[in-house]
């Protein structure tokens, strides 16, 4: 993330990258914050407090979706493409949006930090 808050203080940079770096500088702070909240949940449970499940109706699209568009940055830095084959007819699910979204992230996440990056 360095390195973008630098690139974003050059000048020379055109409005459009500009704009780019700091959609992706946003996504990584909303996925620290997600981080920062899993840490406290884990705390919780270990502590035997447990974690409260806000289940309701979930459409896992929708989750995919966002979770895919958060992780777009680390993918593109990496010149990784994530080729996503959801069915048409995917059924809702009953989830906590939530902790299913940090859950997917982070998988995805990890896979981008672990894979090496691709030649482009």
């Amino acid at each position: 993330m360095n390195i973008n808050l630098k690139l974003l203080q050059d000048e020379r940079l055109p409005a459009d990258e500009r704009q780019r770096i700091t959609a992706s500088i946003s996504q990584e702070t909303r996925r620290l914050q997600r981080m920062v909240g899993e840490l406290l949940d884990v705390s919780r449970l270990d502590s035997g407090a447990g974690i409260q499940l806000e289940l309701g109706t979930t459409n896992l699209a929708e989750v995919v979706e966002y979770a895919t568009a958060t992780v777009r940055a680390q993918l593109d830095d990496k010149h990784l493409t994530l080729d996503l084959q959801l069915p048409p007819n995917l059924p809702p699910a009953r989830a906590d949006v939530e902790k299913t979204t940090w859950v997917l992230i982070n998988l995805l996440a990890n896979a981008i930090r672990y894979s090496p990056a691709a030649s482009g």
